[in-house]
């Protein structure tokens, strides 16, 4: 029994540590000139970028879209692009209807499509 312990706790350690991942930067982007001004700077320190292009209406429509110099910068340096849609207004109440999260699913993956990862 002694021994099968210590050769679980053995293999738990070291199979722990290879199977350890390296942390992830998370970077995320306003549309703020200074913002994009940054990760335009640090894009080679910036795993994945999470850009807050797209707002979504009461009625679920999606509007927005990427920054075509941010997205090349982040081709470029193997940043993976992971863009949220926010709810400018935040009005919950809104949000909460079949008839919103039926429209906005669909505008999620014709967005979801543009986004290759890298």
């Amino acid at each position: 029994m002694k021994h099968t312990l210590l050769f679980l706790c053995s293999v738990f350690l070291l199979g722990g540590e290879a199977q350890a991942q390296q942390a992830k930067s998370l970077f995320y982007l306003t549309g703020d000139p200074a913002s994009v001004r940054s990760f335009l700077a640090h894009a080679d320190k910036v795993d994945i970028l999470v850009p807050a292009w797209y707002a979504a209406t009461a009625d679920g429509l999606v509007s927005g879209g990427p920054n075509p110099l941010v997205l090349e910068t982040a081709r470029q340096h193997h940043v993976s692009v992971m863009p949220i849609i926010v709810n400018a207004g935040f009005v919950q109440a809104e949000f909460l209807t079949p008839a919103f999260n039926s429209i906005l699913r669909t505008s999620i993956g014709r967005i979801a499509t543009r986004f290759p990862r890298w």
